[in-house]
């Protein structure tokens, strides 16, 4: 696999909305691979310029009432979903992105993030699009790792295994063998990933760049994917 060059983009004032169905049970003709080849149909909308999106009636037309790739028919009980599908630009280049945006994607969230502190030394949240086997996967950096090992102030059980968690060799959801509520013991004074440099050129790693745990080697693992952000750069493992 390749190296990928990042690049920066900016959030606009512009949505593209498009309703989503799902349905149970596998589409032969999805191009993605399992457990992300249910059937899909989705409905593009007009554009609009504000983010307050009334969810549709059941009986709006507009919904998708078939499988996109295979033509499965959905049933009343399958899933809906609005997805706003934000307009973002390349402030380099000036090209403009419809989400969901493309891998190698670099840009600040505002969004609340819940595993970790969040946001970086700097109180910004940097979040990079990466290559991956599901259909849209991104790494927010200023997050916590799943194997943080600083340890729960209250029960001194670390991050890892902490809460309950998806267990790869096992193929299942395993139980936590920690409390009710993770705090970390350091007050969330470190990074599990510290950064350098501004987007595109970003560079991430471990104690060089500030204060970290002992969670690899500055790394990031994602379904089908394995590397590090070097100036700017994906660069698989």
């Amino acid at each position: 696999m390749s190296s990928i060059k990042c690049f920066f983009v900016q959030p606009m004032n512009r949505w593209t909305p498009t309703l989503n169905r799902f349905g149970g049970g596998t589409c032969e003709k999805s191009p993605l691979p399992s457990p992300y080849n249910g059937h899909r149909g989705n409905s593009e909308l007009d554009d609009v310029y504000s983010d307050e999106l009334a969810f549709p009636e059941e009986t709006d037309p507009r919904w998708p009432t078939r499988c996109d790739h295979c033509g499965y028919l959905f049933k009343d009980d399958d899933s809906r979903s609005l997805s706003p599908n934000r307009h973002w630009r390349n402030p380099a280049t000036e090209e403009t992105f419809v989400a969901p945006l493309p891998v190698g994607a670099l840009f600040f969230s505002d969004e609340k993030i819940f595993q970790g502190p969040g946001r970086g030394m700097d109180g910004r949240s940097l979040v990079v699009v990466m290559p991956s086997a599901r259909d849209y996967c991104t790494w927010n950096v200023d997050s916590r790792a799943g194997n943080c090992t600083v340890p729960c102030k209250t029960c001194g059980q670390l991050y890892a295994v902490h809460g309950n968690r998806y267990d790869e060799g096992k193929k299942e959801m395993v139980a936590g063998s920690g409390c009710k509520k993770f705090m970390p013991a350091d007050d969330d004074k470190h990074r599990c990933w510290t950064r350098r440099g501004e987007p595109p050129n970003v560079t991430v790693g471990k104690s060089e760049f500030g204060p970290t745990c002992g969670a690899g080697a500055g790394s990031i693992i994602v379904p089908g994917w394995h590397g590090f952000l070097r100036n700017g750069v994906l660069e698989p493992c």
